[in-house]
């Protein structure tokens, strides 16, 4: 009997491993309302509406605005030259002008990310107090600017640097091209 209820309890307590993919994860920070599931983010940026997800093909997001009944597509992606992309920024008039995101360095094991949006530099760390695998359980970001500390963190989720190199970007790169920053 005891080597069954030990046989059950190992049995049981592994499917707690897996129970955070199924969870809806939410990005918890100021101007956010963020939902993440299934390495898809949806919800608000400073007001604005958001949908981003895996590129198909390679490393890389595709983020979607939804401004005036109308879709603006920014895409962040692994290049030969590294991490970057253009994000959309549309002014009150509704021009549409751009601003350039790169990561340029990525250390999962310091847990930190160098990178540019358009003049400004950024370094973005991430912490967890705990690891699945080689994924952070329920990440606190911290973004340091010039003159700024930006913070979020992902609550009732998990998140390889991949994936977390992608929410920055998502994250950072709409606090800025809607003006937040």
């Amino acid at each position: 009997m005891k080597k069954l209820s030990t046989l059950l309890f190992i049995a049981l307590s592994s499917l707690n491993l897996f129970a955070h993919e199924d969870l809806l994860g939410q990005l918890v920070g100021d101007k956010l309302g963020l939902f993440y599931k299934d390495h898809t983010v949806s919800g608000h940026i400073n007001g604005q509406i958001i949908y981003a997800t895996p590129v198909e093909t390679g490393f890389g997001m595709r983020l979607v605005q939804r401004i005036g009944g109308k879709d603006y597509l920014s895409e962040f992606k692994k290049t030969e030259t590294g991490l970057q992309g253009e994000l959309v920024r549309i002014d009150e008039k509704g021009t549409q002008s751009a601003v350039q995101f790169e990561m340029t360095t990525v250390s999962a094991k310091d847990g930190v990310m160098l990178g540019r949006i358009g003049d400004k530099q950024f370094t973005a760390h991430i912490k967890a107090n705990a690891m699945e695998g080689h994924h952070f359980v329920n990440p606190e970001f911290s973004i340091e600017l010039p003159n700024k500390t930006y913070q979020f963190r992902l609550e009732n989720g998990m998140a390889c640097m991949g994936c977390a190199t992608k929410l920055v970007y998502v994250v950072l790169g709409m606090l800025e091209a809607t003006g937040a920053l």
